[in-house]
């Protein structure tokens, strides 16, 4: 239902909105169907070598998951090995990879429809301690989120793995957490390597999830580095405003809630800057409760100067005790001027006998 509203809400603002949006060409953004979702979703999951007749074909030496019989029945392997694989299976003939036969997504109720094979990774002793550990412990998860304690902490212990590719895997479950989870996970990161990825354009997708995490660092130099950039983010917007504005709350706690609200009153940052910190504000409320009544003053004060951020605000308390704001919104619905977007916005959030 989240999804479906904020779906609805992306729509309307998109059709009505005459601001420009700022685009970045090099903007990507994480999957939002893991690789370990992959895997778990999965009808078949199998460990392969080059066929004993054809070096450059992949034949099936264990099933992981599934049955010989499911594995008969599905499409031929379609993948060549490559040179680079092929001198690596001669340098170690028990090396193996593996292949898994499922969709690349799933839809609201769970379903997936494409389904094809992909391969995964070439097995190493960490990799395959990684695979009976996902197996073990996710076979309670909800495929398509990250949203319960006992999976983020999971993906938490691998952040700072030395393989690259399971390190990444859990980069892009944290960073599909929500916010409070991740908080209530205490994962420490060093300040070192989450710097790093701040810095490596390369690397520019796992960025905000890297922000996120740099602001729940406790130590001197996290802090430090933190306190610096999100006052100049605040100063001079730009790219990540929304994270550094919640590392800055981490690190400065009311003085940062102070200092976004007056960027908020800013002409100098765009409609989606202002945007980006009522969300800032949004996790900040929620993942630390002794902020939300100080947050909700911030954001009446908002919608008494710039009524252009009241669908952003309603989204963001939606599931708080917002009845601070109600009458703000109630009078903004009875003055009959605001735009579609915003009206559905408001109406959704309102409980049923103010609308």
């Amino acid at each position: 239902m989240t999804r479906l509203f904020g779906f609805f809400v992306s729509i309307f603002l998109g059709t009505t909105s005459v601001r420009p949006v700022e685009a970045c060409s090099i903007c990507l953004t994480l999957p939002e169907f893991t690789l370990a979702d992959r895997i778990l979703s999965a009808n078949v999951v199998i460990l392969a070598r080059p066929a004993f007749d054809n070096a450059f074909k992949y034949q099936p030496v264990t099933i992981i998951k599934g049955t010989q019989g499911k594995l008969s029945s599905l499409p031929d392997i379609p993948f060549l090995i490559d040179s680079a694989t092929r001198a690596a299976f001669r340098s170690d003939t028990e090396a193996r990879v593996l292949l898994i036969y499922g969709t690349d997504d799933i839809d609201a109720a769970g379903r997936g429809f494409s389904r094809s094979w992909k391969k995964v990774f070439r097995i190493t002793p960490e990799r395959a301690r990684f695979l009976d550990a996902l197996q073990t412990n996710g076979q309670n998860w909800i495929l398509g989120e990250t949203k319960d304690i006992e999976r983020v902490t999971f993906f938490g212990s691998f952040l700072t793995h030395s393989d690259r590719i399971l390190r990444d895997t859990a980069m892009v479950e944290i960073s599909r957490a929500p916010y409070e989870l991740v908080r209530a996970a205490g994962l420490a990161v060093p300040t070192e390597q989450l710097l790093q990825e701040v810095q490596t354009l390369q690397r520019f997708n796992y960025a905000p999830v890297s922000i996120r995490l740099l602001g729940l660092q406790s130590d001197a130099t996290a802090v430090s580095i933190v306190r610096a950039r999100y006052k100049a983010r605040l100063q001079n917007g730009g790219v990540h405003l929304e994270e550094w504005a919640l590392a800055g709350i981490e690190a400065d706690s009311s003085e940062a809630l102070a200092r976004i609200e007056a960027a908020l009153t800013q002409a100098t940052l765009s409609f989606d800057e202002k945007s980006s910190l009522i969300r800032a504000l949004s996790d900040a409320g929620t993942s630390m409760p002794e902020h939300r009544a100080k947050i909700l003053e911030i954001y009446g004060r908002v919608l008494d100067r710039d009524t252009s951020l009241a669908a952003q605000t309603a989204i963001a308390v939606r599931y708080w005790d917002f009845s601070p704001l109600q009458h703000r919104f109630d009078a903004l619905l009875s003055a009959g001027n605001i735009d579609p977007a915003t009206r559905f916005a408001i109406q959704t959030v309102l409980p049923t006998e103010s609308r």
